[in-house]
C-alpha cells in the first residue's frame, strides 16, 4: 500500500515566494492532523495549488490528477460562496463536476448532507446562513465527489470551545469512512481531531519539527521549536555543552530544555552572537 502522504524535496510558492522549500518526510497514517502548516501546504496537498520542486503523494497520486479524478477532494476554510444558493445546490455543484451519473450524484449529495446532519438546511440559501452551516456545507460538498480522501483547512477556526466540541464530533463522524488530513493552527489535544488523528505532523515555515501520535507530542513541555539568525552551528554546538538537546529539522531546531528554563537559550545566543527570531513552545498547537 502506498504511504498515505509523501513530500520529496517540495517547493511550494505563494505571490512568487517559496511558502516551502526542501520538505521531506513521510507518513502511512489514514487519519492525520497538521498543525501550523502555511495555507500553500493544504492547497499543494488538497490539488488546490502546483508544486514548483519535487513531488507531493497522497496515496501515491499527485494531488491535482487525484483530485480531477476525485479521489481527493479539498474543503478550504471560509471559501466564497454565492449567495443565492442553497446549500444543496452548492453540494450537488461539486458532485457533478466529477462527472457522476445523476443517480449515483443524487445519492452522493443526500448521504453527504446527512452526514453533516445538514438535511433540514438543505434548502436554505448559503447567503443567510450561519458559519458553521457554511463551513458544513464545504465539507459537504467534498464528501459528495466521492473521494477517498478528504483534506480539511482549519474547520473550527473562531469557533468558541463549545462549537468546536459539537462541530469536530460532527466532523469526525462524517469523515470516519475515509482518509482524511485536518490542517489547523491549533487543536486541543482533548478535541475530536486531537482524539482520533493516529499521527500529528508540526511545521514551522519549511522545517518538519515533530511526527508522533499526538499525545506524545502534548507532554513534551520543556521541548521548544526555535529559529535563529547568525552562526547556527557554533549556537548548536553550544546549547548542547549546556547539556540541551538539539534536534536540527531544516531551516529549525527542535530543542529540550529538560528542567531549565528558556533563559539558557537566550544565554547561549547572547555568547555566540546568534538571533532568535522564532521561539514557541513544541505543544503549543495542542493548548
Amino acid at each position: 500500500m502506498a504511504a498515505a502522504l509523501v513530500f520529496d524535496d517540495v517547493r511550494v510558492d505563494d505571490g512568487g515566494r517559496p511558502a516551502i522549500d526542501g520538505l521531506t518526510f513521510e507518513t502511512s497514517s489514514r487519519h492525520l492532523l497538521v498543525l501550523g502548516a502555511p495555507r500553500a501546504m493544504f492547497e499543494a496537498v488538497s490539488g488546490m495549488r502546483g508544486v514548483r520542486r519535487g513531488r507531493i503523494g497522497v496515496d501515491g497520486e499527485e494531488p491535482r490528477a487525484a483530485a480531477a479524478a476525485g479521489t481527493l477532494a479539498g474543503a478550504p476554510l471560509d471559501p466564497p460562496m454565492p449567495p443565492s444558493w442553497t446549500l444543496r445546490r452548492f453540494v450537488d455543484e461539486s458532485a457533478a463536476l466529477v462527472g457522476h451519473p445523476p443517480a449515483e450524484r443524487e445519492r452522493l449529495v443526500r448521504d453527504a448532507l446527512a452526514a453533516m446532519r445538514l438535511e433540514g438546511l438543505a434548502t436554505a440559501l448559503l447567503g443567510k446562513s450561519m458559519v458553521h452551516v457554511r463551513r458544513g456545507a464545504v465539507v459537504a460538498a467534498a464528501l459528495a465527489t466521492g473521494a477517498r480522501t478528504i483534506v480539511v483547512e482549519d474547520p473550527l477556526a473562531g469557533f468558541t470551545d463549545e462549537a468546536s466540541r459539537g462541530f469536530g464530533r460532527v466532523l469526525v463522524g462524517a469523515l470516519e469512512d475515509r482518509s482524511w488530513m485536518v490542517f489547523a493552527g491549533r487543536a486541543p489535544l482533548g478535541s475530536p481531531f486531537g482524539t482520533h488523528a493516529e499521527e500529528a505532523l508540526v511545521v514551522l515555515g519549511s522545517s518538519l519539527v515533530a511526527q508522533a501520535a499526538p499525545a506524545e507530542i502534548a507532554v513534551r513541555e520543556s521541548a521548544y521549536v526555535i529559529r535563529v539568525a547568525g552562526p547556527r552551528e557554533e549556537f548548536a554546538a553550544a546549547l548542547e555543552g549546556r547539556g540541551v538537546r538539539v534536534d536540527i529539522r531544516g531551516d529549525a531546531f527542535m530543542v529540550d530544555v529538560g528542567s531549565r528554563t528558556t533563559t539558557v537559550l537566550f544565554e547561549v545566543a547572547r555568547d555566540t552572537g546568534a538571533v532568535i527570531v522564532d521561539l514557541r513552545p513544541l505543544a503549543g498547537g495542542f493548548v
